[in-house]
């Protein structure tokens, strides 16, 4: 006998099973529940409850528990119902794929990288505020080399009034490995109150640019050529939170 027809029909949620007495049928509509359990080795409730299911999905209109003589809805109803289940794959194939981005956001392990890059002063300033607003609240931020060259870029007040608010606001706390050209910490060393806490770089580490590490995220920032660079991943931010506390342990407090 061809099975191929009775797994098809599995996707109509009809059991391989029950669909061989489909099968038996389509090439017989005249053979008997009798003749039904001897071919396929079964029992006649198993067959009598297959034929009210064949009812139910339309592929039979009637069966005569007596006799024989099954009165077979056209087998092109088999194509059309298996069409209805494709297009109804395929909604929600899309409709899955629209909250897939939603759902891939609180997947932290095994998401595929983020990368992206930006330019100019205006990205920066759109960076930092996206960073506040995806980290969740009071985890930490970790930055590694802040120097003068970043605030050549953007000045001491804008961090006080717009940026620190907003980053208070969500008990966020700055956690910094500074460079001795840092000039910020030189006019303000308050630290609980800020929510932040810093160490000093050797003086021989005089590279420009910097590196910050929040939840999945990390940004490279190329001072210089005023670019910046976004990186969600997981195991690589953690990767860089833990080299960043090995460094921090290895540098004076003030």
């Amino acid at each position: 006998m061809n099975t191929r027809l009775s797994q098809i029909l599995t996707i109509l949620d009809i059991p391989a099973k029950s669909g061989e007495v489909y099968e038996l049928i389509l090439k017989n509509s005249t053979i008997t529940v009798a003749e039904i359990c001897r071919l396929l080795g079964t029992n006649r409730i198993f067959v009598y409850r297959t034929l009210d299911l064949l009812v139910e999905k339309g592929l039979l209109e009637s069966r005569d528990r007596a006799g024989g003589d099954f009165k077979l809805v056209n087998p092109n109803v088999v194509l059309t119902l298996l069409k209805q289940k494709q297009m109804e794959s395929s909604k929600a194939v899309s409709e899955f794929e629209e909250y897939l981005p939603e759902i891939l956001t609180n997947w932290h392990f095994y998401k595929e990288p983020v990368f992206k890059a930006y330019d100019g002063k205006d990205r920066f300033w759109m960076l930092f505020s996206n960073l506040i607003d995806k980290t969740p609240s009071g985890e930490s931020l970790y930055m590694v080399g802040l120097g003068q060259d970043l605030y050549n870029i953007i000045d001491l007040p804008s961090f006080d009034n717009i940026w620190r608010p907003k980053r208070l606001a969500k008990n966020i706390k700055d956690k910094i490995l500074a460079r001795t050209d840092n000039p910020y910490f030189a006019v303000s060393a308050e630290r609980d109150n800020l929510l932040r806490d810093w160490r000093v770089l050797p003086a021989s580490f005089d590279k420009i640019g910097s590196i910050w590490i929040a939840a999945d995220t990390i940004i490279l920032w190329d001072t210089f050529n005023v670019k910046a660079f976004e990186i969600v991943n997981h195991t690589m931010a953690e990767y860089l939170k833990g080299l960043f506390e090995v460094i921090w342990l290895s540098c004076p407090s003030n």
